[in-house]
């Protein structure tokens, strides 16, 4: 995985903005990022870079245009499974969700 990818996550899980030197592999992160399913969860610390550190405008609008319809998709899912728990608990059936939603994707 990129070391750049690397920072991006540690930086979203921490809360605090990404430690960056200027490198040329925002395309490869990019790339990477939507492989492992973590595009979306490193945008704010992407988009928190100043102009001059993001990537390229037509990758950084890529990104954000991931992440919008990722955010969209998970309130879709989030949705659905309180309909249908609603569903079940009315027959009397009891749910849990044993593999996060974000999981889906996969299947």
């Amino acid at each position: 995985m990129s070391e750049l990818l690397c920072k991006l996550i540690n930086s979203s899980f921490v809360g605090k903005p990404l430690k960056y030197q200027h490198e040329d592999d925002w395309q490869l992160c990019y790339d990477t990022a939507i492989e492992q399913q973590v595009l979306a969860m490193t945008f704010p610390a992407m988009s928190a870079l100043s102009k001059e550190q993001r990537p390229n405008f037509t990758l950084w609008s890529k990104w954000m245009a991931y992440a919008q319809n990722i955010a969209v998709q998970s309130q879709h899912k989030r949705e659905v499974v309180r309909k249908i728990g609603g569903w079940l608990a009315g027959e009397g059936l009891s749910t849990m969700i044993i593999k996060g939603l974000s999981l889906a994707v996969l299947y």
